[in-house]
């Protein structure tokens, strides 16, 4: 049995330092986020590759490693080139020992992610998703007793793609039996989102931004009022170092934030704490233990750079016991 699959886009992220003459060489506004072609975004990458940090991500895969970490067992679909940067983005799940068994697209460009980091702090952010939508029926009949054994499944951004609609479809007949969770990572941010996905889930991601703009689409009050209409549900949302709520029919749970020295990199937080939620629910914890693991590996996330953990989480295990 597999605690967590997640189908997700595979993203790889460049962190490069630039001095404010560069940005402004390459024609570049400190803050912005830009979605620039694949071409151009394979330019970049090779441009920059041997200046910066490179981190594996995509949230369903940055949760998948979180709950590896915590030593449950964990797959991911989806879909990488055998470039520079989808070498990368495989290496890293092989040495995380999760399971990836989704066909390489040769000769293209895997979806990346080029941060550049300004003396201020400002992030300016070039971005495309290149093929990462691209998972066939193929992969998920190669990947077919991984979902029908899947006792929790993760559907990140191929679940807003109404291209997509078929391989869901699949999806969910290939996993009857787990539970079905679904992100409501940058609601809103676009007009055609395909939110079905959703509407399926037993649980529901997203931090108080988002879930502030679905509620006012279904006219809601508030998420109390959503968990009443929809009592079949779990709704968490994160609120970063105020910790976070769940709701179940109802009522509330309020989890608090665990404590950490320092934040160096907030980047992956909401990732790892879905991470050590979803491992809980996998092994049938109490709701309040769920939500505590998810905080302490929120709290281990945020004390180093990159959206994965850098050693074993076991030892978190302990401490909700």
């Amino acid at each position: 049995m597999y605690d967590v699959t997640a189908v997700c886009r595979a993203y790889v992220d460049l962190i490069v330092p630039v001095s404010f003459e560069e940005l402004k060489e390459l024609g570049l506004i400190p803050g912005q986020d830009q979605l620039v072609s694949k071409e151009e975004i394979s330019r970049l990458t090779t441009k920059f590759l041997d200046r910066a940090e490179i981190w594996p991500g995509g949230p369903g895969a940055n949760t998948v490693s979180g709950v590896r970490a915590l030593s449950g067992k964990g797959a991911f679909i989806g879909k990488i080139s055998d470039d520079q940067m989808g070498k990368i983005f495989k290496k890293d799940m092989d040495e995380r020992d999760i399971d990836f068994d989704t066909e390489v697209l040769p000769n293209d460009v895997t979806a990346s992610c080029v941060i550049f980091v300004a003396p201020s702090g400002d992030r300016t952010i070039l971005y495309n998703p290149a093929i990462a939508d691209k998972v066939t029926m193929a992969d998920l009949e190669t990947n077919k007793a991984v979902l029908e054994t899947s006792k929790i499944l993760f559907l990140g951004w191929l679940n807003r793609e109404t291209k997509c609609a078929d391989v869901i479809k699949r999806i969910y007949e290939l996993t009857p039996n787990a539970k079905y969770v679904a992100s409501l990572q940058s609601y809103g941010a676009r007009e055609n989102d395909e939110f079905d996905a959703i509407s399926k889930a037993d649980i529901l991601l997203g931090n108080e931004n988002e879930y502030g703009l679905y509620i006012m689409d279904l006219k809601l009050d508030d998420i109390a009022e959503l968990s009443l209409a929809m009592p079949e549900k779990t709704f968490v949302c994160t609120k970063g170092k105020h910790g976070a709520s769940v709701y179940q029919k109802g009522i509330c749970i309020d989890i608090a934030a665990a404590s950490c020295d320092k934040v160096i990199d907030a980047t992956g937080g909401g990732d790892a704490w879905a991470a050590g939620f979803l491992y809980g629910m996998a092994k049938d914890m109490p709701i309040e233990k769920c939500g505590a693991l998810g905080a302490l590996c929120a709290a281990e996330i945020i004390q180093h750079n990159g959206a994965r953990p850098q050693g074993s989480w076991t030892h978190l295990l302990e401490q909700v016991k």
